[in-house]
């Protein structure tokens, strides 16, 4: 899901900010990686009440979609199809 109009440095801290709820701008940069600079840049303007609000919407429908059983991209695209499962099948006994 891409944010419209939006540089990917602050899609990554709106990302962060609705996955973990408020957070200092120290805090953002240790979770994303980001320079203190790239966070203030990002963070500065904020996107208006009504874009965050179909923000909102638009993840949770790709949530409830994805949870529906509709294939996510990359299992579209095939990835992930070659797994190994790191733990046995059936009872361990």
């Amino acid at each position: 899901m891409e944010l419209p109009n939006q540089a990917p440095a602050a899609t990554l801290v709106f990302r962060t900010l609705l996955a973990h709820g408020p957070l200092t701008r120290a805090e953002i940069g240790r979770r994303t990686g980001l320079s203190s600079g790239a966070v203030t840049k990002a963070a500065t303007p904020s996107p208006p009440v009504d874009d965050l609000i179909r923000y909102g919407i638009v993840l949770f429908e790709a949530l409830v979609d994805m949870a529906s059983g509709t294939p996510s991209k990359s299992e579209a695209l095939g990835f992930g199809t070659e797994e190994i499962v790191p733990w046995r099948m059936g009872a361990v006994v």
